[in-house]
Parts: structure tokens; C-alpha cells; sequence
């Protein structure tokens, strides 16, 4: 077995043993809305993001815009899921996502490429008891092509509904 497939597999093992329900937290987080700068924003945008019933994994969609060094920003898009541990408040999660990693300046083109891949993240998530939310991660991400790996990031704030 590849060293990728014993990656992708541990992944799959902690989502699910974080899935369990934990009968501990009293209201659970419903649907986040976040807004700042990282790739699963989009850039500098906006997510919002929907935890699933009884379980500590959420799926969220962002979208945004991502300066380019050659004067060519762009919008994109990103997906990501994402497995929680910890408390009510303070909370560690893993993360899967695919998202905007790279862009290439045009030598000899017009067209500037944007260069999309999978990534995986590990981060910090505070909520508030009021609902305000502050998240921070950081990760790497596989750039399709000879392009290599890029750093993922995530510095944002916003709102945490509770059900």
C-alpha cells in the first residue's frame, strides 16, 4: 500500500470515529457563515459552512477572490469537510479540501491558469457562547501537474448558529 493510500485511509478512519455522537455538548453547532482570507474561502471571501446531525463532521462551500501576481486576480471556488474534536468552545479539526492552490502568470499566453487540487489542513476553531467564530488553519495542498505542493491557509471570523 502507498504511502498516499495509508494517508487517505487514516483520513477516512478519523472522520468516522469523529462522526460518533457525543452525548456531552448540550446545542450543537447548526451553520457557521465565515468570512476572511484562505483557499477554502476562496481567497479573500466568504463560507458558509453546515455541520451534520449528531455528528462532529460539517461540509462547507466558499467562494471569493484570489490576487494574482501578475495583475490577473481571479474568483474561485472551494469545498472542504471537516472533522472536529474538543469541546463546545474550543475545538481542534482535520480538514479535506479541494480548492484554488496555485495560479500561473501567461509567458507566452493571454490565458492565466488557475490550478485547482485536493489539500489537507489542521486547525483551531473558537465559538463563541453569543455565536461568534474565529478559525485558523494551515495545511498543504497537491498541485496537479510538475507544479508540486502549496501552503493552505485559513484566518477567519464569523457566526455560529446552534440548534
Amino acid at each position: 500500500m502507498s504511502s498516499r493510500t495509508r494517508c487517505i485511509a487514516g483520513v477516512i478512519a478519523l472522520f468516522l470515529v469523529l462522526a460518533l455522537p457525543v452525548s456531552a455538548q448540550n446545542s450543537k453547532p447548526h451553520v457557521a457563515l465565515t468570512g476572511g482570507l484562505g483557499n477554502v474561502l476562496g481567497g479573500l471571501g466568504a463560507a458558509v459552512e453546515y455541520h451534520l446531525a449528531d455528528s462532529r463532521i460539517s461540509a462547507s462551500a466558499g467562494l471569493g477572490y484570489w490576487p494574482a501576481d501578475c495583475g490577473d486576480g481571479t474568483f474561485s471556488g472551494a469545498g472542504a469537510l471537516r472533522g472536529f474534536a474538543g469541546g463546545r468552545r474550543h475545538r481542534a479539526f482535520i480538514e479535506l479540501s479541494y480548492s484554488l492552490l496555485e495560479i500561473s502568470c501567461p509567458t507566452f499566453s493571454d490565458e492565466t491558469q488557475r490550478h485547482y487540487g485536493p489539500g489537507l489542513s489542521l486547525g483551531y476553531r473558537y465559538t463563541g457562547s453569543g455565536g461568534f467564530t474565529f478559525t485558523a488553519a494551515g495545511g498543504i495542498g497537491d498541485v496537479p501537474g510538475d507544479f508540486g505542493t502549496a501552503a493552505i491557509i485559513l484566518l477567519g471570523l464569523g457566526y455560529t448558529w446552534r440548534r
